[in-house]
C-alpha cells in the first residue's frame, strides 16, 4: 500500500488552496509534476488501464467508474492540456480536444500508479 501524502500549506495568505481528491478505499495517488492535477484510484484500476497491448477500451470503461468520471470532470480544461503538453507525445490539434485528454491522463496517471507499484519494494 503506498502512503498518500499530507500536504503543506505553502500558498501565500490569502490564496486558495485545493486539498487533493479523498482516495477512495485502498486508493492510490497520482499528482503530475507540477502538483496542478490530482487523481486517486485503485491498484486493480491503475492495472487495468496499464498492460501490453491497446489500452484504449480498458481506459474508456474505466472513465466510466463514478470515482473517476467525477475526478475527471473536475479538471481545468487549460490544466490538462498544459500537462500533457509537456509530454510532447501529442501536437497543438490533438491537444484541442479536452475529452481525447482526459482519457490520455487517466492513462498516463494509471501507467504511472502501475509502474509505481511494480517496483516499489513492499514491507515485509
Amino acid at each position: 500500500m503506498f502512503h498518500i501524502p499530507a500536504h503543506k500549506n505553502v500558498a501565500h495568505p490569502g490564496a486558495t488552496v485545493a486539498l487533493p481528491p479523498e482516495p477512495q478505499d485502498d486508493g492510490l495517488w497520482w499528482s503530475e509534476s507540477m502538483g496542478r492535477i490530482e487523481l486517486t484510484m485503485t491498484l486493480e484500476q491503475a492495472q487495468s488501464c496499464s498492460h501490453a497491448g491497446r489500452c484504449d477500451d480498458d481506459v474508456a470503461a474505466l472513465r466510466k467508474c463514478p470515482e473517476i468520471s467525477a475526478q475527471l470532470d473536475a479538471l481545468d480544461r487549460e490544466k490538462v492540456r498544459a500537462a500533457l503538453s509537456e509530454y510532447g507525445a501529442w501536437d497543438d490539434d490533438e491537444l484541442a480536444d479536452h475529452d481525447a485528454n482526459l482519457t490520455r491522463l487517466l492513462w498516463v496517471a494509471a501507467c504511472d500508479l502501475a509502474e509505481e507499484a511494480a517496483t516499489t519494494p513492499r514491507a515485509s
